[in-house]
């Protein structure tokens, strides 16, 4: 699940974290990674540049290892 704009208010965040079992690591990426239960979540920012490079930099890495590290 890919959830984008509104970020920067917190809402999307806020609203991940709560059904969140795990917070992944989105080191260099101005975005948020969960797990939930099964089901990976980001939470992308609301620019189209800074959303590209969370996608870059954190969504398909993570998608590319089958959502491991």
């Amino acid at each position: 699940v890919i959830i984008s704009g509104g970020f920067e208010s917190g809402h999307a965040s806020a609203a991940a974290k709560g059904l969140a079992t795990q917070t992944l690591p989105a080191t260099g990426a101005d975005a948020e990674a969960f797990q939930c239960g099964s089901t990976l979540v980001f939470a992308l920012p609301g620019s189209a540049v800074a959303a590209r490079a969370a996608m870059e930099s954190l969504v398909l890495p993570k998608l590319a290892h089958g959502g491991k590290d």
